[in-house]
């Protein structure tokens, strides 16, 4: 017990100190585009490109959880700033603005921890074992550390998890063998007291709706993950199918109305609010309340007010489901085959934790007894909380394997013993802290790696050239989709003609031909004065259009800096051509990329590195 809380305790120390570190992993544009880049545009007033998913005509996200996530530590930031102790860009710069979210979602996460610890002892599992799979995981030490939603939606649903087991053990611990007992009321009539209903009773039913209905607001996809835990809460007093089992079934229903509409009527405001205008909403409230102060009945008034104020809602969940339905839309996200969950991306997430839950189930159905030593009725629950919600999943087209998040919950309480309980094997031991080990510094700090690191060094620059008149353009080419809040540049509002007053524009050119960023170079050439602007191009070490002739003569690459380490996966480094270099046709160009480079160490760091060019302009 005591090793495995030191371990534990060292798994917690190295959540916190990589985050503040940082990890420079870079998993999915999402991480930042579906959060911190919003929230930052909107508190500190910084440049940012703002995705589709947060339009104000019809948005799919709930702008709730991204600031309740980023809104606290870009308001200390703003407020430190206002204070004024950002005279020399310490507080308002890369690693703050990266630093800061993931933090505040790492303090948030060991709420998972508490979970566990309790779920286990629920379950009859062992807290220790189960704690150390789950900090072990490098799902808690670098997924749950990045700025999704699906994060969130890891810890909702393990809430939910843990709501519906603590009503469970409410419901054996209240109810005698006899499940109800006679009391005596007034001396002369017996009434039957069912012990199951009680303040706890509407308490859980109360936080199952709003965590449901919270959930399907972070990401609509909750529903089914949601849908085992609730049907099992509804089932879990009835142990027969008659007339009293369905009106219990009934008034539970009826319990969580209160908590879901109260949610629902909080995030829906909230959201109106945000991307309508709340001045009608709050219009339409306050004529609400002028019909009530006057006792109007007419029901033409409410049908009028109805209206103009269903109007002004906005209902985010109902529009992603809306957008969802096109096949169209969700083809432009890539189209997987059915069997990628189960196949690929479960591997992907848990390893070999995949294959001994399927052991686990095998023998539970063959021997009726699960090798976990769980209770048979939370046994199935957690088998069905991973099946049904894996199944649903796979039923869309579009599969990621961050979707499968959630699902470290129950296949933590399973497979937790099978890993690090007593008699566990050594080799499933070993095997799981290896395959962790790798893809925590592959996801961590590998995956477009040198892209945070480039725009640190590119936002430091800008921040030393701010007051000089030139403009800057800066291309990524063949990277992720840059978070643009992280340069920290101010929002130069609109003109009134389309364009923003700022001398530093960000061109993304994702995956492009080689003739497409000529044509960018030759484009802002073209728009700027004469030597009175910079040009800078960030790509992977991996392409080598810097070494070809540029036909046109108008301009040349000069290599301004390399950040390593950096991995692209639609970009992979060719170690014959870029390590041996035995591959490479133009031995010119190899010598000049690797004039400096006399190790073979260094070679790799150069292969697996992000340039940073300047666009040096022969003007003639």
């Amino acid at each position: 017990m005591a090793a495995g809380k030191t371990a534990w305790l060292l798994l917690v120390a190295l959540r916190l100190v990589w985050v503040v570190i940082p990890q420079f992993g870079y998993i999915h544009p999402d991480e930042f585009f579906q959060g911190p880049e919003i929230v930052a545009g909107d508190i500190l007033d910084l440049d940012v490109h703002r995705s589709w998913e947060f339009n104000t005509t019809s948005p799919i996200r709930s702008i709730v959880f991204p600031y309740l996530i980023s809104g606290p530590p870009f308001y200390l930031l703003k407020y430190l700033i206002a204070a004024g102790f950002d005279a020399r860009g310490l507080i308002l710069n890369t690693m703050t603005l990266l630093v800061l979210p993931r933090l505040m979602l790492v303090l948030m996460g060991f709420v998972m921890d508490f979970f566990i610890v309790r779920m286990s002892k629920m379950t009859g599992s062992d807290r220790w074992s189960n704690l150390l799979l789950f900090g072990s995981s490098y799902v808690a030490i670098v997924y749950m550390s990045h700025t999704f939603s699906n994060t969130v939606e890891v810890l909702l649903f393990t809430a939910l998890l843990y709501f519906v087991m603590v009503d469970s053990e409410q419901n054996k611990e209240n109810q005698p063998a006899s499940k109800k007992e006679q009391i005596s009321v007034k001396g002369d009539k017996e009434k039957t007291l069912d012990l199951t209903k009680g303040n706890g009773h509407y308490f859980n039913a109360t936080a199952i709706s709003s965590i449901i209905v919270m959930g399907i607001f972070n990401r609509p996809s909750f529903v089914a993950f949601a849908i085992v835990p609730y049907l099992y809460w509804l089932k879990v007093r009835c142990s027969t199918y008659d007339f009293d089992s369905l009106w219990k079934v009934a008034g539970k229903i009826f319990s969580c109305i209160p908590g879901a509409v109260l949610t629902l009527a909080v995030f829906t405001l909230i959201d109106s609010m945000y991307y309508g205008s709340p001045a009608k909403i709050l219009e339409c409230l306050h004529g609400f309340v002028e019909l009530i102060l006057k006792g109007g009945c007419c029901l033409t008034a409410w049908r009028g007010k109805m209206a103009e104020f269903s109007s002004q809602l906005t209902l985010t969940p109902l529009n992603f489901f809306k957008y969802n339905s096109d096949s169209k839309n969700l083809a432009e996200h890539g189209i997987h085959p059915p069997y990628t969950h189960a196949a690929v991306n479960l591997q992907i997430l848990f390893g070999i934790l995949p294959i001994l839950f399927l052991l686990d189930i095998i023998r539970w159905v063959s021997t009726r007894r699960p090798s976990s030593r769980i209770k048979a009725p939370y046994c199935a629950l957690l088998y069905m909380c991973f099946l049904i919600p894996l199944a649903l999943l796979s039923l869309v087209p579009h599969q990621e394997p961050r979707f499968l998040l959630p699902l470290i919950a129950p296949i933590t309480l399973i497979c937790g013993g099978k890993i690090f309980g007593q008699d566990s094997y050594k080799v499933l031991k070993v095997t799981w802290v290896i395959f962790n080990i790798l893809a925590a510094m592959l996801f961590g700090g590998l995956h477009q790696a040198g892209l945070v690191q480039c725009i640190s060094y590119l936002q430091k620059y800008l921040y030393s050239t701010r007051q000089d008149s030139a403009t800057q353009h800066i291309i990524f080419y063949h990277t992720y989709m840059p978070p643009r809040h992280l340069l920290a540049i101010p929002n130069h509002h609109d003109n009134g003609e389309g364009h923003r007053k700022s001398k530093v524009f960000v061109h993304d050119l994702a995956g492009a031909s080689e003739e497409v960023l000529h044509s960018k170079i030759l484009d802002i050439m073209g728009s700027m004065k004469k030597k009175c602007g910079e040009i800078y191009v960030v790509s992977p070490a991996t392409l080598y259009f810097h070494c070809k002739k540029i036909q046109s003569g108008k301009y040349e690459y000069k290599l301004l800096e390399w950040f390593s380490p950096h991995l692209s996966m639609e970009d992979p480094p060719d170690l014959e051509r870029d390590v041996l270099c035995e591959a490479l046709s133009d031995r010119d160009c190899r010598e000049k990329c690797f004039k400096d480079v006399s190790r073979e160490w260094e070679k790799i760091k150069h292969a697996f590195a992000l340039n940073l060019y300047e666009i040096e302009l022969k003007y003639v």
